[in-house]
């Protein structure tokens, strides 16, 4: 944890939590917010309402205390952010005589998070992600002392976070309901069994029961991609694994995963591994 200035803190979190956290008491007063940019893994957090909503890498999540969650639980991978921490009655006047910012502004901004029902979560604006880069490498480094660069950009996020509010509205992510989230699942392990077969947007629509519009929606809001991009990456995974540790043909290996043109697969998978069938199973055996 780094103090940037009095009520103003930074911190690394790297966490894995297997079962789902339970929001039992009211854990954020409205004393303080927080801005979480996930920069590996991510994570989810459910509401009384039974909406759910999902942070991935590259997203933003913005809270205050008057915001609670009922539960949440981590991806697999675990969570890797760096939040921006912000105790309200001490950090104001600070950075106004540090920043320049006025009272009335920090004070609208915190107002215009508090009025929301739901956690803010958007896609990490770029100059944001090149700045966070920056701090994690300075944090990371072990040969020298960067406190002072990492207060810096930390102060620097802030002023964006600041001054970029209100382009957010158009760009915030949508939440779903439980039931939404549970049959995107679903869709997800029907797509892995069935990898070897073809399936359109419409085809698993009706199968699931889901307008395209929502389908897409969703599970690129889970996955990170949409189902097409996610049964090929699927596809290419698996067929490195049986490249790897079997002795199909790479034809067999193609077909297996729902390749019917050993061209298509090859250039595929150069595309994905840099480089072809042949030499990546020379490369693994």
């Amino acid at each position: 944890m780094y103090k940037i200035m009095p009520g103003m803190y930074l911190s690394l979190n790297d966490l894995q939590f297997k079962r789902s956290i339970k929001n039992q008491n009211n854990l954020f007063s409205n004393r303080y917010i927080v801005i979480d940019y996930c920069l590996k893994g991510g994570y989810r957090f459910r509401f009384k309402n039974e909406r759910v909503g999902i942070v991935n890498k590259g997203n933003t999540l913005y809270y205050v205390g008057i915001n609670t969650f009922e539960d949440g639980h981590c991806s697999n991978t675990g969570i890797r952010s760096i939040g921006i921490i912000c105790y309200l009655n001490e950090f104001v006047q600070p950075i106004e005589q540090i920043l320049g910012l006025s009272q009335n502004r920090i004070a609208d901004y915190c107002a215009r998070l508090a009025q929301r029902k739901e956690f803010l979560i958007i896609d990490t604006d770029p100059e944001l992600r090149r700045i966070l880069d920056q701090i994690y490498r300075y944090i990371k480094c072990d040969q020298r002392d960067y406190s002072g660069l990492i207060k810096l950009r930390a102060m620097e996020l802030f002023l964006l976070e600041i001054n970029n509010y209100q382009d957010y509205q158009s760009s915030r992510k949508k939440y779903y309901s439980q039931a939404t989230i549970d049959q995107i699942e679903t869709m997800c392990r029907f797509i892995e069994k069935n990898a070897d077969e073809h399936f359109t947007i419409e085809d698993l629509a009706i199968k699931f029961k889901m307008s395209k519009t929502k389908l897409k929606g969703c599970f690129k809001h889970i996955y990170g991609v949409g189902p097409y991009t996610y049964l090929k990456n699927y596809r290419l995974a698996r067929a490195s694994q049986l490249l790897a540790k079997s002795n199909y043909s790479i034809l067999e290996v193609a077909n297996m995963v729902g390749y019917s043109s050993p061209s298509k697969f090859g250039v595929a998978f150069k595309e994905r591994f840099l480089v072809n069938p042949l030499k990546y199973r020379k490369m693994h055996s």
